[in-house]
């Protein structure tokens, strides 16, 4: 009886202690035959966790998000404090490189720090939001289930970006000061600036995850870290800054269109390149030049990559620390 018990016990270990009250003979020696369940049952969620533990770890960065399947579980994978801590920092040094571009595309003197009691916060959510919804949503829409599956994975790549575009405007409109508040000039060149959002968010996340991934096995985990997030960088900030700079002139001219904004901006690049003699081909030189080399690519391209390498660094360094 003994023998037939204990089977039955490893095969369905949630009873144990149930089928141990209920034996007789189990009651002779109640407290060693509970203690040696106990420990079983212990055993093995220990093990379970040690296991998913490893198989994670020798997973590569892009694929690790796909492991956590329920939210309350996504919520302890998230390193929330880290994460806090990096944004937190990170903010003062995007402020300060956002009001040089914008010296450099608006006209006016640009604090390098204004607002920073909303930027901070802001700034903290918009990059925890960034991780948390990419984390839900790769945990919650498998692509293989839908027919079109490259849609589903642009869909899922886009979305952080889509959803934290309004906390993102909030961070835009605390360095052009209009005639109108805060709480209502933020919607200005919103459009603009969501597919500047998404480029920023496909960059940070599937772009630093998988460029990481690209580099050396030997070389050291932060410095994979860092490679990867300098290249994302470079990549993010220069397709993401014409959207800028339409999403920032539209942000403190909101009664212009964004045809007018980008003509006035090929306008300012014509008279540029006065030594050009031919009109025609001045003018086809100054549109090029403004989407494939716009003012002040260069800058927005040190910001993103500055941002992506101070964000993933302290964020790799400071999550077995807290």
């Amino acid at each position: 009886q003994i023998d037939a018990t204990t089977k039955k016990h490893s095969q369905t270990p949630s009873l144990s202690f149930e089928m141990a009250d209920a034996s007789p003979v189990h009651n002779h020696h109640p407290n060693n035959t509970n203690a040696m369940l106990g420990t079983v049952d212990v055993v093995e969620e220990v093990s379970g966790a040690v296991t998913a533990s490893a198989v994670e770890d020798t997973m590569p960065v892009s694929e690790r998000h796909h492991v956590s399947p329920s939210i309350s579980t996504l919520a302890a994978t998230i390193p929330w404090a880290a994460t806090s801590t990096a944004a937190s920092v990170e903010s003062f040094y995007r402020a300060a490189l956002n009001a040089m571009i914008n010296r450099r595309i608006l006209a006016g003197n640009h604090s390098l720090f204004p607002n920073m009691h909303i930027q901070v916060p802001t700034r903290v959510l918009y990059v925890n939001g960034f991780k948390a919804v990419r984390m839900v949503v790769d945990s919650h829409v498998d692509e293989k289930a839908y027919q079109n599956q490259t849609l589903v994975k642009l869909g899922k790549a886009f979305a952080p970006g889509v959803v934290m575009t309004p906390v993102s405007s909030i961070l835009e409109a605390c360095h052009v000061e209009t005639s109108q508040p805060l709480y209502r000039r933020w919607i200005n060149g919103v459009g603009a600036r969501g597919v500047r959002e998404v480029i920023f968010g496909v960059g940070l996340n599937q772009a630093s995850d998988a460029l990481t991934d690209m580099m050396p096995q030997p070389w050291h985990p932060a410095l994979r870290t860092t490679a990867g997030s300098v290249v994302a960088g470079v990549l993010a900030g220069y397709l993401s800054h014409v959207p800028h700079v339409l999403s920032t002139a539209k942000l403190q001219n909101p009664q212009l269109s964004y045809a007018t904004i980008m003509s006035r901006v090929v306008q300012d690049r014509y008279a540029r390149l006065g030594h050009v003699q031919s009109h025609a081909a001045r003018q086809a030189l100054a549109a090029t030049l403004s989407v494939i080399a716009p003012i002040g690519a260069g800058m927005r391209t040190v910001q993103i990559v500055g941002s992506f390498v101070i964000l993933n660094g302290l964020i790799h360094a400071l999550s077995s620390r807290f």
